[in-house]
């Protein structure tokens, strides 16, 4: 079959290109892997559509009423319903993880170690790349605080924080009031 044949040329194609670094001529050949696929799938879903719309004496019904039904509105093709399909199919969810900015608010800044958590236990993070993460999300007071603290610790001869457990343990003590937990009671 035509795409399994483009699949095959693209997988070796793409094997050779990515040895020598050619990024853009990789998307090429992607997207015109993509525009033979759906062309293949356009055809076997007309096949589909057109065996569908016969009824049992052999007469069609009408075409637009048929286009309508099956994809939509007007400005929807065939092509674009399919893309989503595949896209929608393939896609895994994606969990957004907000940005920390040093406020000193208890319930956001324990709202957001907890998002992390959850974040790091649905993709399954290792522990030293759990702190290189969380860096990222610090923006403002609390990323300029991470980079004093890390250089700190380079300044002492220790080395930088690489654990979880330590990075959150550290950043509850400097942003979170020393009485949050009488105020969590309360």
């Amino acid at each position: 079959m035509v795409s399994e044949q483009v699949r095959v040329s693209f997988l070796f194609y793409k094997m050779e290109v990515g040895r020598r670094g050619h990024g853009r001529a990789n998307q090429i050949v992607v997207d015109e892997a993509l525009r033979v696929e759906i062309r293949i799938l356009n055809a076997h879903l007309a096949a589909v559509d057109a065996g569908r719309r016969r009824d049992p004496k052999g007469g069609d019904d009408s075409d637009e009423k048929a286009a309508v039904t099956t994809y939509g509105s007007d400005e929807e093709g065939p092509e674009f319903i399919l893309l989503r399909s595949v896209l929608l199919a393939s896609s895994k969810p994606k969990l957004e993880i907000s940005n920390y900015d040093g406020s000193l608010s208890t319930k956001v800044m324990l709202d957001w170690i907890r998002e992390l958590d959850k974040y790091f236990e649905c993709k399954e993070i290792s522990e030293d790349k759990k702190v290189k993460f969380t860096a990222t999300k610090l923006k403002g007071h609390a990323a300029l605080w991470w980079d004093n603290a890390q250089a700190e610790r380079r300044r002492s001869y220790k080395l930088p924080i690489k654990k979880w457990t330590i990075m959150v343990t550290k950043m509850k003590c400097n942003f979170l009031p020393k009485d949050y937990q009488i105020a969590l009671y309360r």
